[in-house]
């Protein structure tokens, strides 16, 4: 939908126009770079997140101070799964007090 409303209005697809010879980015362009830049951030935290917190503990013992700091680390490692029982009973219990507040 987006492709095709910039095309009518005379973009090239990717919200790119001219405007007396000099390309600017419409708003729908920003948009769509904006959303992607989030995305390639989000995937990149979880990437990095995931390394520290698991696959270090199974490399070989690191010289670097940090890598070696988080390599003898347990709690966040931890944190994650211990805190989706939690995060259900939590759900559930938000769910229920609807429920009785709703049909009361």
């Amino acid at each position: 939908d987006t492709y095709r409303h910039s095309v009518s209005r005379g973009g090239d697809g990717q919200g790119l126009g001219q405007t007396g010879g000099v390309e600017i980015l419409s708003e729908e362009g920003k948009l769509f770079w904006a959303g992607w830049g989030l995305i390639a951030l989000s995937w990149l935290i979880f990437s990095v997140s995931f390394f520290t917190l698991y696959v270090s503990k199974w490399l070989p013992p690191s010289q670097n101070p940090f890598l070696e700091m988080v390599q003898r680390d347990w709690y966040y490692c931890l944190l994650i799964p211990c805190s989706v029982p939690t995060t259900f009973a939590f759900i559930y219990v938000n769910w229920v007090s609807m429920k009785f507040f709703r049909h009361a």
